[in-house]
């Protein structure tokens, strides 16, 4: 009897997929049924938004990019702590913002559930 494991150590978003093992004896092939790894836990911020000044009645293009695991990863936009709501914060990674005034500061929520 033959038995063999794979050990992933550290595991990586990479790894995320499905795994079978396949055995050989005597000329006969066999494979085994799949396991999917599903990878836990917060999401990562690949593209983050950079500081911007802005004149009063300018506009305003934030960016910001996130991942999972797990996917899907939607993004929402908070003004001074609380959520922006409208088409600027449509869910996109983008936020853009005509006539701009006054002070505060944008910051984007990256989440794997919705809000």
């Amino acid at each position: 009897m033959g038995v063999t494991q794979l050990r992933l150590t550290p595991v990586l978003s990479s790894h995320s997929g499905r795994y079978r093992c396949w055995a050989r004896a005597g000329g006969q092939q066999l494979l085994s049924p799949e396991a999917h790894l599903e990878l836990a836990g917060l999401p990562q911020f690949h593209e983050e938004p950079q500081d911007a000044q802005v004149p009063l009645g300018g506009a305003l293009t934030l960016r910001c990019g996130a991942r999972g695991p797990p996917e899907p990863v939607s993004i929402r936009w908070l003004r001074d702590g609380r959520p922006l709501e409208g088409p600027a914060a449509n869910g996109s990674g983008t936020l853009r913002m005509r006539g701009a005034g006054g002070r505060g500061t944008q910051g984007p929520i990256g989440n794997n559930r919705d809000l």
